[in-house]
């Protein structure tokens, strides 16, 4: 656990713990009373509890029928492992579940699953794995304002008024476009001095009655962008300084092992959009100098 401390998993991790904690306790008790003195009294241990608790966990599976969703264990199926793809079991009208092949199957190779779309900390809480260079993979990116920054209080209303908060986690994706509308809508007014408040103001004082804090969203001169482009980039790099994992895993345990791939991927997923971001904030100054020239001529 000591090792997911600083990852995106450690307090979905730490709340699935309690949670399998208490749970041992109420149904000890309960044993304590009904049964005692049973081998079912003596072997209901927590070690036992948790393990088996994981595996239900791990390898129930999610059908959809006219009556709704369900969740069941299906044997034999639990066996695939996981691969990317797009999702093939259903649930037919015989209530039977079917697995479709994803692609063709040679014979004497594996048959894979799709487990569902889900980011690496939600496979490894969930699934008990990490997977490389996961295309769905997300970094909940905390930021908020300081309340030490004396303009505080004119951009919590103006954020307000965007349907922001002033301090929230924001999406920063694997897979471009990186970036929501709303962490960049965020920075630009978190970046703002008092005169790019006020141009803000205006043009959220002259939007439309019929637009939305949807489509509200501020339009950035070439010097607010390279702000926020630069900003963007200090401070995913900071933060992917505070997560350091390893691809060397040869003497680790299995959980240990899964528990540094999660913490090396979101490595190099924070790494990987900075360097989106410095590049931004290269053509953004790029094309203001060649605007530049072309006014001087």
């Amino acid at each position: 656990m000591a090792l997911l401390k600083g990852s995106t998993a450690f307090d979905d991790a730490i709340n699935m713990c309690r949670n399998i904690a208490r749970q041992y306790a109420y149904f000890y008790r309960l044993l304590q009373k009904a049964v005692s003195g049973s081998a079912l009294q003596r072997d209901f241990t927590y070690q036992a509890y948790r393990w088996a608790t994981s595996a239900v966990m791990t390898r129930q599976n999610a059908l959809s029928s006219n009556a709704g969703s369900m969740l069941a264990l299906l044997p034999v199926l639990d066996f695939c492992n996981h691969k990317a793809g797009l999702p093939c079991t259903d649930l037919n009208a015989s209530h039977c579940a079917e697995l479709f092949a994803m692609e063709d199957v040679p014979a004497g190779t594996q048959v894979y699953n799709f487990y569902g779309q889900r980011t690496n900390s939600q496979y490894l809480v969930h699934n008990g794995f990490v997977v490389l260079n996961n295309e769905s993979d997300v970094f909940p990116l905390r930021l908020g304002l300081s309340k030490g920054d004396p303009l505080s209080a004119r951009k919590g209303e103006l954020l307000s008024r965007f349907g922001l908060c002033e301090s929230s986690n924001y999406p920063v994706s694997f897979s471009a476009p990186h970036f929501t509308s709303e962490l960049l809508t965020f920075v630009k007014v978190f970046i703002s001095d008092e005169t790019g408040l006020l141009e803000l103001k205006e043009q959220m004082d002259s939007a439309k009655e019929t637009d939305t804090t949807d489509n509200l969203r501020p339009l950035l001169s070439r010097e607010h962008e390279t702000k926020v482009w630069a900003f963007l980039e200090t401070r995913l790099r900071l933060v992917a300084r505070t997560i350091q994992g390893s691809t060397q895993l040869e003497d680790l345990s299995p959980c240990a092992r899964q528990a540094m791939l999660l913490r090396a991927e979101e490595h190099e997923l924070l790494s990987r959009v900075a360097d989106y971001a410095h590049s931004r904030l290269q053509a953004t100054d790029t094309q203001g100098e060649h605007n530049s020239d072309s006014t001087t001529m």
